[in-house]
């Protein structure tokens, strides 16, 4: 085979791949790339998760935040979870967001995802840089930083699973083509939840001021990859 012949060959493998990624499939028409981004919401969720989960231990580990402080916000904050979900699924279903986002043109969940999705990734991005003078164990200014930041993280997150989840059931009925979603929602969570344990894994062995900025830095654009799902 010429060299011609095998770029000619590998072009046209490359087309054909293209076609079947791209091909509408199942009642949602909706192609295997699509699904991909589809499942791609989850993917910064995860991330976030894996940040602002072990936020707690970067704070006793690190900026020497009392154990007894931070037992007690982590348990208002566990307990602010269910009461998220709660609240924003009653907003989404009264269509609060429609003044700035038309339904008639962003549908009922997508503004949901873009705007708190952004919502926690910032958060996340921002729960490592507590302010300067405030890196101290006996500062107020630490727990406050923390406390915001984390209610901040888990609202958005609650409103960015609760329009997947809505979508998903609307989007894909039947369960034929939910399964293959299901199935490539597993592999962005993995890989979402491994970027954020790496995050913090590095954090752990050097959390001076530099590195923090730089996984902040880091932070923000993987944390609103998910926004690739938003029409």
């Amino acid at each position: 085979m010429t060299e011609r012949e095998t770029r000619w060959s590998c072009k046209k493998r490359t087309l054909n791949l293209w076609e079947w990624l791209t091909t509408p499939r199942g009642p949602s028409g909706h192609s295997y790339l699509h699904k991909v981004q589809f499942s791609l919401s989850l993917f910064s969720l995860f991330t976030i998760g894996g940040i602002v989960g072990s936020a707690k231990d970067i704070y006793l580990e690190k900026f020497g935040a009392d154990t007894k402080t931070m037992g007690v916000l982590v348990t208002i904050a566990s307990f602010a979870g269910p009461l998220n979900s709660f609240i924003v699924g009653q907003l989404q279903d009264r269509e609060f967001l429609s003044l700035c986002f038309p339904v008639s043109r962003w549908g009922r969940h997508a503004p949901w995802l873009l705007t708190h999705c952004m919502l926690a990734a910032m958060a996340a991005a921002l729960i490592y840089l507590p302010p300067g003078t405030s890196v101290d164990g006996d500062s107020v200014v630490l727990y406050v930083w923390f406390m915001v930041l984390t209610l901040s993280a888990f609202w958005g997150a609650s409103g960015c699973f609760i329009a997947f989840e809505a979508a998903r059931r609307e989007t894909y009925p039947f369960k034929e083509e939910r399964i293959i979603v299901e199935g490539f929602c597993k592999y962005a969570c993995l890989v979402g939840g491994g970027t954020g344990g790496i995050v913090v894994l590095a954090l752990m062995i050097d959390s001076s001021v530099q590195k923090r900025i730089l996984f902040s830095a880091f932070l923000v654009p993987v944390g609103i990859v998910s926004l690739v799902a938003v029409p």
